[in-house]
Formats: C-alpha cells, structure tokens, sequence
C-alpha cells in the first residue's frame, strides 16, 4: 500500500476517490531578489544572523523551499560553516536547507545553499543564514537592497537575544522551491 506519491513529472493528474478531489503536478518556483550594492557584517556584533523574513502574500507561502542563494563576500579567514536554515515567526529551526563549509567560500559571489531536508513557508518564517564560529574579523559580509524591494518580505538580523526587523531594506536571495500537487477541484 502506497502512502506517498514520488517521482512524478510535472503536468501529471490524480484523483482522490474518498474525497473526489482532482490534483495535478505543478512545478516548483523560483523567487529572486538578486539586487543589492550594500554589504553588512554576518556574524559580527551587530548581526550575528541575518535573514528574509516572509509575511503573508508572499509567493513562497505553502512552499517547499529546498535551495537558497546568497551574495557572500569573504573578510578575513573565515573557519566552520554557513549553514541557510528556515526558521519559524519565534526563530527555532523548522528546516535546513544546506550547509558550506566556509573555507569553499572564496571572493565575491552568489552562494548556493541546497542538500538539506527543505521546510514549507508559513507566514512570519524566516529564510536565515548564520556561520557556527563567531568572529568579527574572520566573517562574511551579506550584502542587501537600502529599498524595499521585495513585496511582502524584509531583511531581519539577530543580535542581543532577539531578532529585529530591518524594514525598508531585502537581501540579496534566491529561493527555489520543491514541485507540489495543487488542488484542481472537486468532481462531484
């Protein structure tokens, strides 16, 4: 008896019988806010996390993240990883997304963070990013948009115990989500 329904190409249809509901395989999205010029400090005092936070209407609601880019640039010697995680509105971990070890991190650039379990989106989550050794010497700017750019969406960062909204400012992010069933209708 088979429970989950894998491997299927997008466009594909099934009926559910019990409930006679129709769905159909839809493919994942991509969602880029891939502007900014500005660069703050991740892990320094001041920012000891940094993140998207996704508020309703946002298109990643109901999602399934599974990759999330970055634009990195390396300070110092950076040692540990960087590990993108989705966290919920109280900021405990929902998912990973993935992890880099940041000696592969070199210059200037869009990092991709994928390889790990992917979470689904609910309204207040946040995309996050974090390095596992602190160190304000040996770290990685972020860099970000000074506008709000990103409808239904905004930059928070983590620092004496709590995070804090950076709104009127969007990170530099891409999202890229799982394909998923989606409701077609009723048959009755």
């Amino acid at each position: 008896d088979k429970t989950t329904v894998t491997d299927v190409p997008v466009g594909s249809e099934f009926e559910q019988t019990d409930d006679y509901k129709s769905y159909q395989r839809a493919s994942g999205i991509t969602h880029s806010q891939a502007t900014g010029s500005s660069a703050e400090a991740l892990r320094h005092t001041n920012h000891l996390e940094a993140g998207q936070k996704i508020l309703a209407s946002h298109p990643l609601i109901d999602q399934t993240v599974i990759s999330c880019s970055f634009y990195l640039s390396v300070v110092g010697s950076p040692t540990g990883n960087v590990v993108c995680e989705l966290l919920d509105a109280s900021g405990t971990l929902v998912a990973e997304i993935g992890t880099l070890a940041s000696s592969s991190i070199t210059g200037t650039g869009v990092q991709v963070f994928t390889g790990g379990v992917g979470g689904v989106v609910e309204a207040d989550y946040i995309l996050a990013l974090r390095m596992t050794v602190p160190d304000n010497d040996n770290r990685f700017n972020i860099y970000h948009n000074s506008s709000d750019v990103d409808a239904y969406s905004y930059w928070v960062d983590y620092y004496s115990g709590s995070w804090h909204n950076q709104t009127g400012k969007d990170l530099y992010y891409v999202a890229i989500t799982a394909d998923r069933w989606v409701e077609r209708g009723t048959a009755i």
